[in-house]
């Protein structure tokens, strides 16, 4: 992922975005609109 080998190369903070299909089951995750007090680490926890 060249975004990833870039933000190694850098010295200070680097922001990456990752974009996931809202179908993907990636934990945690923080709901859309949520913060981070709103994490959800349980894939059977509805949105």
């Amino acid at each position: 992922m060249p975004a990833l080998r870039k933000a190694n190369e850098e010295d200070g903070p680097y922001l990456i975005e990752f974009v996931v299909d809202s179908e993907s089951h990636v934990y945690p995750m923080v709901p859309p609109g949520g913060g981070l007090g709103d994490t959800l680490e349980d894939p059977l926890t509805r949105v």
